[in-house]
């Protein structure tokens, strides 16, 4: 719905068809998509949480691991991601690949309004996929014959399909990411903490891009 509406607004219903593929990468249809699936996302999310109730004996609040935890488990949680964001930037880079990948430069660049992504990808991605993947996906699945550790490895490949705009090498890196954080999940009891290491793996890597979009802009401007 965002991408024909988007697309009727930028483009005009005469040249929609042909201008659909070139949304795949704009900033901007990133941003506004993410800002309108994200409260559906977690509405729905909820609800269904509610409705395993009667099953799980939990409030959605239980059952989505809504739950707090302390200042010490946070700073733990933010230092295990940002060690593992050096050591993934350290390997990517030791394997002669580019550490921002061009496609997110280039949705950078198109985003026409980067505060809008900023919020997007720091607030609402993190909120949306850690509500549904580690709030929802693993305590469902950990109650099947999958067990906890399955119910962790299938979330973090769900996780990890989504993110098609990456190559092979972005998709594996992600992956093991969702094995982390569906860890810290299972270890806390609360996904509070995944959603604080999202949120920091985000800025790291929109920092990086922010950065190499402006020098690739003074380059060639």
């Amino acid at each position: 719905m965002v991408l024909i509406v988007f697309g009727l607004i930028a483009f005009g219903p005469q040249q929609l068809p042909h201008s659909i593929r070139n949304l795949e990468y704009n900033g901007l249809f990133w941003a506004l998509a993410t800002f309108a699936t994200t409260p559906v996302v977690i509405g729905l999310t909820c609800l269904f949480a509610s409705v395993r109730r009667r099953i799980s004996g939990l409030s959605a609040k239980e059952y989505l691991g809504l739950n707090r935890v302390s200042g010490r488990t946070l700073l733990r949680s933010g230092l295990l991601i940002l060690l593992f964001s050096l050591l993934s930037d350290g390997l990517t880079w030791l394997l002669g690949r580019p550490i921002v990948p061009e496609v997110m430069v280039t949705v950078y660049q198109s985003a026409g309004h980067p505060a809008l992504l900023w919020i997007a990808i720091l607030v609402c991605a993190p909120l949306g996929e850690e509500v549904f993947f580690r709030g929802f996906t693993i305590p469902g699945l950990s109650r099947s014959k999958l067990g906890a550790t399955g119910a962790v490895v299938l979330s973090a490949a769900a996780w990890a399909s989504i993110h098609l705009q990456y190559d092979a090498h972005g998709i594996a890196l992600i992956f093991v990411v969702g094995l982390l954080l569906g860890f810290v999940r299972l270890k806390t009891g609360s996904i509070v903490p995944c959603i604080l290491m999202h949120a920091l793996m985000n800025l790291v890597a929109t920092i990086q891009t922010a950065y190499v979009a402006s020098r690739a802009t003074t380059e060639f401007g």
